[in-house]
C-alpha cells in the first residue's frame, strides 16, 4: 500500500487554513460585539447628558418664575426652607425634563450624534 505523502500535506494545509479562517470570524465578531457595547454606553451618555441640560435650563426658568411670586407672608422664610425649596425645584426640573415632553433634549441629541458620528 502506497501512501501519497502530498495529498497528506495539501490536506492538512486545508484544515489548518479553515482553522485559521474560523479563527478570525470568532475574533472579527468579538471585537464587533465589543465596539457596538461601547458604542451603545456614549450613546446613553450621550442621551442622557442632553437629558441634563434640558433640565438645567428648566430649573432656570423655574427659578425665574419663582422670583416673581411676591412672599410677603406671615412668617419670614429660613435658610433651611430656601434650600429645601431650591433642591424641590431641582427635582421638578429634573421630573419635567424626562416626563414633560419638551423636545430640547431629543433635538440637542440628534445633533450631537450626527457630529460626533455616532
Amino acid at each position: 500500500m502506497n501512501i501519497d505523502t502530498s495529498s497528506l500535506m495539501e490536506l492538512n494545509m486545508l484544515q489548518l487554513r479553515k482553522s485559521k479562517e474560523q479563527q478570525l470570524k470568532t475574533e472579527q465578531a468579538t471585537l464587533s460585539n465589543r465596539n457596538n457595547g461601547s458604542q451603545n454606553k456614549t450613546d446613553k451618555e450621550l442621551k442622557d447628558a442632553c437629558t441634563d441640560f434640558q433640565a438645567i435650563l428648566i430649573k432656570q426658568m423655574l427659578d425665574s418664575m419663582r422670583n416673581t411670586i411676591n412672599k410677603d407672608g406671615l412668617l419670614p422664610t429660613s435658610h433651611a426652607e430656601k434650600i429645601f425649596e431650591d433642591m424641590l425645584y431641582d427635582e421638578y426640573a429634573q421630573k419635567m425634563s424626562k416626563t414633560a415632553g419638551f423636545g430640547l433634549d431629543t433635538m440637542m441629541y440628534e445633533q450631537l450624534k450626527q457630529g460626533m458620528g455616532i
